[in-house]
């Protein structure tokens, strides 16, 4: 590969103008050089200067310009020729084309590659004519139509502009507590892979990301390339009391080319954000229960007087997540054998559930009657204080000490919920039967039901190594009979061993 830095002995009287731009720049600067440029043929010759002087102008904006030196290495190389004397064929006039410059954009990273290549003809042996078509007229330019070319590298690069960061299902994360973090689904601007040469950098707010390359300016930041689908990082929480939320940010490192030569400690400047994460920190014990439900219920409804049947379908789906704030020390009166208890402090909802009924139409001699409607109901967080009777249980193998399986107290919880009932129907009214509108916004204070499905002793047990650090568990239960069937799961976390 040659030199990114290596001209030839004309192109090192570049004029002045062709210095790094300072203007502002929507995405990652880039530089290039002109890398090689070749004559042939009788007649006049086409200096490199005089090439690099007719494309400064055209590309000088801030975020990709014409380098001579400087402390970054340029990313991409023009490669160009001038030829007289040829027959190239005719132009519309039928006068013979007899000269050709050609230029050629290059990424000189790895692996090298021709971006784009542009190429005007005349029917005079004459430098002035090709500058005049490559560089000066729009008409005839073919470069000046790419222009601006910072589109052309950003459909080249294919950077980074979103990913999904994934805690891998952790909840809250524990102070001074390990845990990996997968960087996955990077994806352009038109949802593509982005090249693999690009890089990311890595911030956190409050902790510490243990693995990657420190950036030389900021060492606790740190560098990773994206050579891989996915990025895994191994995260660790704060340890200082009172921090009750981290931020991570990942965001476009700007630099592509190999490490050696520009080693991906290097990070002159940033790209635009790619994706934020908040990671709750939880002080002290904590504990949480992840409850989704499913029914489906039929119910047959008769009026008074026995003579009109009503049948209806009724589906509910609820799903909500109880979080516990526990004391941080066992409570001494409920922890006894097997048994270590935690007292609540404080308990909160968080969910919504959705209701829906579908009436079926009633035909008598009467008329038809019917009723359908839906509620959507959003639980608002609301602490809903102390509650000293209640416990967060583990129950603990007498020989091993390590906790086996966890109780929790199935508090009715107490939240503030909104929604909507979404209702028509037909009635009886005034002697006639008519459609009317049921519909109503809905504001209450509330507690959560009964889960659909009661829980087994199969759904406290842990899953995994309960050394590992937060305990976790759950089931999938399901029920069927009489005019009901039902599907509940539960997902638990436990921070308080």
């Amino acid at each position: 590969m040659r030199s990114p830095l290596l001209l030839t002995s004309v192109a090192v009287l570049l004029i002045g103008a062709a210095t790094e731009s300072s203007g502002e720049c929507w995405r990652c600067r880039r530089r290039a050089v002109l890398e090689e440029f070749t004559n042939s043929g009788p007649g006049e010759t086409m200096s490199q200067s005089g090439v690099v002087a007719s494309l400064v102008p055209i590309l000088g904006s801030g975020c990709f310009h014409m380098v001579v030196s400087g402390s970054h290495p340029p990313e991409y190389a023009f490669r160009g020729s001038f030829e007289t004397g040829i027959d190239a064929g005719k132009d519309d006039a039928g006068d013979t084309l007899v000269s050709r410059l050609t230029l050629e954009l290059w990424f000189i990273g790895a692996p090298t590659q021709m971006i784009k290549k542009w190429t005007t003809l005349s029917t005079l042996n004459d430098v002035h004519s090709q500058y005049n078509r490559m560089f000066k007229f729009d008409r005839y330019s073919p470069l000046r139509k790419d222009m601006p070319l910072e589109a052309l590298l950003v459909e080249f690069e294919q950077p980074p502009d979103s990913c999904t960061i994934d805690l891998r299902g952790k909840q809250i994360v524990k102070p001074g507590e390990e845990i990996p973090i997968d960087l996955k689904e990077f994806k352009d601007t038109q949802g593509r892979s982005p090249k693999p040469f690009n890089r990311i950098l890595v911030h956190v707010a409050e902790g510490k990301i243990l693995n990657g390359t420190p950036s030389e300016d900021f060492p606790e930041d740190k560098v990773f390339l994206l050579d891989k689908d996915v990025v895994t990082l191994r995260y660790q929480a704060p340890t200082e009391e009172g921090v009750t939320e981290d931020t991570l940010w990942v965001k476009d490192a700007c630099e592509i080319l190999p490490d050696t030569v520009v080693p991906m400690s290097k990070v002159e400047e940033l790209g635009r954000d790619i994706a934020t994460r908040k990671i709750p920190i939880r002080q002290g014990s904590s504990a949480s229960l992840r409850v989704s439900c499913e029914e489906q219920v039929e119910i047959h409804n008769y009026d008074r007087n026995w003579d009109t049947k009503t049948d209806i379908q009724r589906t509910r789906k609820s799903e909500y997540t109880l979080s516990f704030s526990l004391e941080s020390k066992p409570d001494p009166e409920k922890s006894r054998g097997d048994k270590v208890g935690f007292r609540v402090q404080s308990s909160s909802v968080q969910g919504a559930q959705v209701t829906e009924d579908e009436t079926g139409s009633e035909e008598h001699a009467k008329g038809t009657i019917w009723e359908k409607w839906k509620i959507h109901l959003d639980a608002n967080p609301r602490d809903s204080g102390e509650h000293p009777e209640n416990h967060v249980v583990l129950h603990v193998d007498r020989e091993t000490g390590r906790p086996v399986g966890v109780h929790f107290p199935f508090i009715s919880v107490d939240g503030s919920w909104q929604g909507q009932k979404e209702c028509k129907g037909v009635r009886f009214k005034d002697g006639k039967y008519e459609e009317y509108d049921c519909s109503q916004d809905l504001q209450m204070n509330g507690r959560l039901n009964e889960p659909c499905v009661s829980v087994s002793d199969e759904c406290w047990k842990i899953r995994g190594d309960p050394a590992s650090g937060t305990l976790q568990g759950g089931c999938t239960r399901t029920f069927e009979g009489g005019n009901k069937t039902s599907q509940a799961s539960y997902e638990w976390e436990v921070n308080a061993h």
